[in-house]
C-alpha cells in the first residue's frame, strides 16, 4: 500500500506513524488515499495553527478517517470524509453518542 505514495520521505512519514499508532488496514487505506488525492493539502496543512492541526490528527485517529478542520472568525467546520456506507458507520459507531444504549441501560 505505501508504494502507492511516490514521495519516499510521506511514505517514511506514515510507515512511522503505523508503528507509533498501531493503524489499522482501513486507517492506513484512509491516509494513503489522502495523500495519494490531495498531495498539496499536506503542504498546507504544515501551515495551519498548530493546535487546529493537533486536534484534526487526533480526531482523525479517533475515528479512523480523513478529517478537515476549517476556523474561521466565527467558529469554524469539521470535515469527516468517508468512501463507504461501511465507513460512516464505524465512524457514528465510535462517535456513539449515546454509550447507555449502546450496553442496555
Amino acid at each position: 500500500m505505501l508504494l502507492a505514495i511516490n514521495d519516499l520521505s510521506k511514505q517514511k512519514d506514515i510507515f512511522h506513524d503505523i508503528l507509533k499508532n498501531n493503524l489499522s488496514v482501513r486507517e492506513l487505506k484512509n491516509r494513503i488515499r489522502k495523500t495519494v488525492e490531495h498531495p498539496l493539502e499536506n503542504d498546507v496543512e504544515k501551515q495551519i495553527d498548530p493546535e487546529v492541526h493537533h486536534f484534526q490528527e487526533r480526531l482523525e485517529e479517533l475515528l479512523g478517517a480523513p478529517v478537515k478542520i476549517e476556523k474561521n472568525k466565527e467558529g469554524g467546520k469539521i470535515i469527516i470524509s468517508f468512501f463507504s456506507s461501511e465507513e460512516i458507520k464505524g465512524i457514528i459507531g465510535k462517535i456513539n453518542l449515546n454509550p447507555e444504549e449502546e450496553r442496555g441501560v
